[in-house]
């Protein structure tokens, strides 16, 4: 979709749909593609990045599937730019790992992969776009040995064979088309040094002649016509990873002639490591359902020195995050764009916004594609309806680039933030260690710190006694504690919410005179309260109370969060 006064198309990878073979695919799109479209450009056409493995693509070009699919696509009003052709093989529902870079661009396979995808694009795109095509970062680094001269000799030479057939077919259709590779952590090139060096030592002193003689055409025609097909596909998940400042990244490759062809839209996990041993012990329970054994998820971790130093997978650093010397974690696990921060660590969408500064103060590519693919393996809370949550992708990109108005329920919804991971880490920690003292309190504090209250408390219901005791309580002043160890249904916030099996609040404990509030709460010097029963198929089991020190209303996505957190605490709470 193109972006209001503006000449940026903005799309997404379908990637994030599970899929094997054309028939699975493309049923996925005729799922996915309309109702986006439908939601956010009805009246103009909509963009879809086709993710395609070999398999695929052998279909796709097989008996008339390519012309039905063209045809498909017009009359929806959908159009095909950009092609994901770095995982060569299937992309979910089986182990992947390192494999994602296999066959690299040594092997014979990678090539006709990629001239396929030319052929697929080539007959997709619309006359008046550029197209391009992602591919990998060559190889993986630990596969290719140092000084392996002639690995790179192959490499150079069979991306020189795909730029060749790009430039012929500029010449017969008049259609721009490019080859971006993506630089990834760990792959053989991962950052912008390391791929500046690939153009300067391999891609234009030994492609171009090559390209030269292939084409019959000078030596400098070569060169532009390599600059023109080869660009790069700039991940700013990836390039976060790598703690490489966006803008900076995107001026040293201006700088050395290189252009990009897409920026993909995506964010990593940013975990900062203090010194507290605890502290990094609820960090390694908290990141250990990211561990996940699908994908490859790299760790590149920061020293106190500024130095850097790589874990191949998160589930083989996990043991290391104990070691005082490093203070940060980043994590190659591409986490939803609406997501603000995860309650111990955080997120690095801060540098897409960064990236989204330096594309508005010089149009450097005309596309973005949002590429968040990792929606099968998050924690289960985080596994929400997918066409709802591409759709809240989209809308945080978009408000993102002031390209809406900013009501104030788009706000809300862009910064709810951290509901869906502190779900997963309220349902982990209770699996693990139950409704315990002290695991209740340490969940609280999660909450507390989610909402921005700083008081708050967890009582259970008996039943028996139709009283509501007290589990867990921050923040409570000694003089009103026994005040609130056991409750009476119907008598106060929580009683009140316990009786009607609805949440109650108070926008300001100190003036209330509703009666909704016990004399003894305005002691607690709070103002905004709510409390929420926890239900758990109708049946109440007990309440949860937060209260900050200013008036304040909770709004109704805040509060269908917590009666979502509130129902994970009734399933493990009794009383």
């Amino acid at each position: 979709m193109q972006l209001p006064d503006s000449d940026l198309l903005l799309t997404y990878c379908t990637n994030i749909h599970p899929g094997d073979g054309w028939e699975e695919v493309f049923a996925n799109l005729q799922r996915f593609a309309p109702a986006l479209k439908e939601r956010l450009a009805p009246q103009s056409p909509f963009g879809i990045g086709l993710r395609l493995s070999a398999r695929e693509s052998e279909e796709l070009l097989g008996e008339n599937r390519l012309r039905e699919f063209g045809d498909w696509l017009r009359e929806n009003g959908l159009y095909v730019a950009l092609i994901n052709g770095f995982p060569f093989g299937s992309f979910h529902r089986r182990v992947i790992k390192e494999d994602v870079f296999a066959p690299d661009w040594r092997d014979e396979e990678r090539v006709l992969y990629t001239l396929r995808l030319i052929r697929i694009l080539g007959e997709l795109l619309p006359d008046d776009v550029d197209g391009g095509i992602s591919t990998s970062p060559l190889a993986y680094k630990r596969w290719i040995a140092e000084g392996d001269d002639a690995a790179w000799e192959t490499m150079t030479r069979n991306i020189a064979r795909v730029a060749a057939e790009l430039v012929q077919v500029r010449r017969e259709s008049g259609k721009l088309i490019h080859l971006d590779i993506e630089p990834e952590p760990d792959g053989l090139i991962e950052n912008s040094e390391e791929t500046i060096a690939f153009f300067e030592k391999w891609l234009l002193p030994q492609g171009a002649p090559l390209l030269a003689e292939w084409l019959d055409v000078p030596l400098e025609a070569a060169r532009r016509h390599l600059l023109e097909h080869v660009q790069i596909c700039f991940d700013t998940c990836h390039f976060a990873v790598e703690y490489e400042n966006p803008v900076t990244a995107l001026e040293r490759f201006a700088a050395s002639g290189i252009k990009i062809g897409r920026v993909q839209v995506s964010s990593a996990l940013k975990i900062p490591l203090p010194d507290d041993a605890q502290h990094r012990a609820d960090l390694s329970r908290q990141l250990a359902p990211f561990a996940e054994s699908t994908y490859l998820h790299q760790v590149i971790e920061q020293h106190g020195d500024g130095s850097l130093h790589h874990h191949r997978d998160l589930s083989e650093a996990l043991p290391f995050i104990e070691e005082t010397v490093a203070k940060q974690w980043r994590v190659h696990f591409h986490v939803p764009l609406f997501v603000a921060d995860y309650g111990l660590f955080g997120s690095t969408r801060e540098d897409i916004g960064a990236s989204f500064e330096r594309l508005r103060g010089a149009a450097f590519t005309r596309h973005l594609e949002i590429e968040t693919y990792t929606w099968d393996v998050l924690p289960p809370a985080l596994k929400q309806d997918l066409l709802e949550s591409i759709h809240r992708e989209y809308r945080w990109v978009l408000d993102e680039l002031g390209a809406t108005d900013e009501s104030a329920e788009t706000k809300m919804t862009k910064n709810e933030g951290t509901s869906p991971l502190l779900l997963a880490q309220v349902q982990q920690s209770l699996q693990n260690d139950g409704a315990t003292g002290a695991n209740l309190e340490m969940l609280l504090d999660r909450i507390l710190g989610r909402f921005g209250c700083v008081v708050g408390t967890i009582h259970s219901f008996d039943p028996q006694s139709e009283m509501l005791t007290l589990r867990a309580q921050r923040g409570i002043p000694d003089s009103i504690l026994n005040q609130v160890r056991a409750i009476p249904i119907g008598k106060g916030m929580a009683g009140l919410a316990a009786q009607r099996r609805e949440p109650v609040q108070v926008c300001n404990l100190q003036t209330d005179d509703t009666g909704v509030a016990k004399p003894g709460a305005r002691d607690t010097r709070m103002e905004g309260a709510i409390s929420v029963p926890l239900l758990v198929d109708g049946e109440l089991r007990g309440t949860l109370g937060v209260s900050k020190p200013q008036a304040y209303e909770f709004t109704p996505t805040e509060i269908e969060e917590l009666q979502h957190i509130g129902a994970l605490l009734g399933k493990h709470l009794e009383a």
